[in-house]
């Protein structure tokens, strides 16, 4: 079949919405959640204004991190929703939303928990050198521990993640010289702990609509 007519049958008809409210729907399985994933990334790679249809739904951004945050450990899944957040992530004016929604958690999480597929290790690592770009994701990958990790990927997989690394590791310390030079104080417990109830409330959301759909369809 032509790939690229199908993702534009996909968009002029508006099939991103599905897409999005079929992750919900189907959080309890994750090869569904996989293909569907494969799709948005595929439409998130296309162009411009493939990604901003996927960013433009309601729930879209915070659907796919936390989907990440409920299957830490399926690889494929990690694999394409990193591959999505990548591609997402090309585009400036996604960059500060993927952080607020709690991007940054979802792929550093990704990288630690899958250090050996460097799949998902290369996609990520793309995708924070996009976001670093923006002073709040910088911190949020200060806080998240987001720095031993990509060091390491840089070291494991140097010919694919050396450079990027050095770039994130550099423009990360840069955002938070200030934060770290006052390390414990209030600022810093602040971020810390708003960052920490976002990462939280992205999970719940996900259960609270995954019952919401259980309920309608029973109806």
């Amino acid at each position: 079949f032509d790939k690229q007519k199908v993702l534009s049958i996909v968009v002029t008809l508006k099939f991103e919405c599905v897409l999005i409210d079929s992750i919900w729907a189907h959080r309890d399985s994750p090869q569904v959640v996989e293909r569907i994933l494969a799709v948005l990334a595929a439409l998130a790679g296309h162009c411009y204004e493939y990604a901003h249809c996927i960013s433009s739904v309601q729930g879209s951004l915070s659907a796919i991190v936390s989907v990440m945050m409920a299957n830490a450990n399926n690889n494929n899944l990690q694999y394409q929703a990193c591959k999505c957040l990548s591609r997402l992530s090309r585009h400036k004016d996604l960059q500060a939303s993927i952080g607020s929604a709690g991007g940054i958690y979802a792929i550093v999480d990704a990288m630690r928990s899958h250090p050996q597929d460097v799949d998902i290790q290369v996609h990520s690592i793309s995708a924070l050198e996009d976001l670093v770009r923006i002073d709040y994701n910088a911190k949020m990958i200060y806080l998240s521990g987001g720095i031993p990790v990509v060091e390491r990927a840089g070291n494991i997989y140097p010919e694919f993640c050396k450079k990027p690394a050095i770039k994130i590791v550099r423009m990360t310390n840069k955002a938070n010289c200030s934060a770290n030079r006052r390390k414990g104080g209030p600022l810093l417990r602040i971020i810390n702990c708003c960052s920490s109830l976002t990462a939280s409330f992205q999970n719940n959301l996900f259960h609270q609509k995954n019952i919401h759909v259980r309920c309608q369809s029973e109806q």
